[in-house]
């Protein structure tokens, strides 16, 4: 008996599902048990089935069955008599009277048919003072364009062999371009100024006969005509 114990406590988890195993069963058989004894299934002829309740009354459902009419009466249609008034008598025609002709509208063919003339203005009275005519205002006159200015800055020179060049960079308000290059004398800077003399210090331009004097290093704005 103790080897049995000792035996089921070292293999306890084995012990511990049999044992849910048979609790299982015995609660299934049981189960079993009360649904074969219920009253529907139970095989004993001495207890009678329960009647099942009437949920439904099945006189309730007389409006279906079709209504004991005629053949001519439609259950859709309603009649109602009206009774309207007689019409009056019709005027009885005179037979003794002639119909009057009908006479055609009279035309003159000589006179022209009227025309619509425009309404003529009214002659205006020499004895009476006219009002002056409006007279239109002068139109404004355009305000000038801005004159044209171009920004030299004179950069240096460099001599090769018998010829010098000089570097400059210039920016025109009217085209709105900017010139960086370099040029011999006698060139013209945006077409407009032309290079006469340059040397390490400064550059010497002319603009319509006039020469303006740009020092190195330094920006001047030069008015154009």
């Amino acid at each position: 008996m103790n080897n049995f114990l000792n035996k089921l406590g070292k293999e306890w988890e084995k012990t511990l599902f049999t044992v849910v195993l048979l609790l299982i069963l015995g609660y299934l058989g049981a189960i079993a048990y009360n649904m074969l004894m219920d009253d529907e299934g139970s095989s004993n002829d001495n207890v009678r089935p329960k009647e099942p309740h009437n949920y439904f009354d099945t006189h309730s459902f007389a409006y279906l069955s079709p209504a004991n009419l005629k053949k001519e009466v439609n259950p859709l249609l309603f009649h109602v008599k009206i009774n309207l008034p007689p019409p009056p008598p019709k005027p009885a025609p005179n037979n003794n009277q002639p119909p009057k002709p009908t006479t055609p509208p009279k035309t003159n063919p000589t006179k022209p048919p009227a025309q619509n003339t425009p309404a003529q203005p009214p002659k205006p009275d020499p004895g009476k003072k006219q009002p002056p005519t409006p007279t239109t205002p002068p139109k404004p006159t355009p305000p000038p364009p801005p004159p044209r200015k171009i920004s030299v800055q004179y950069r240096g020179f460099i001599k090769g062999g018998d010829e010098q060049v000089a570097f400059y960079s210039a920016n025109d308000s009217k085209t709105k371009k900017t010139e960086a290059k370099s040029a011999h004398l006698g060139a013209k800077i945006h077409g407009v100024l032309e290079i006469k003399k340059f040397d390490a210090s400064e550059i010497i331009l002319s603009s319509n006969g006039k020469e303006i004097v740009v020092k190195k290093g330094k920006k001047q704005e030069i008015v154009v005509q």
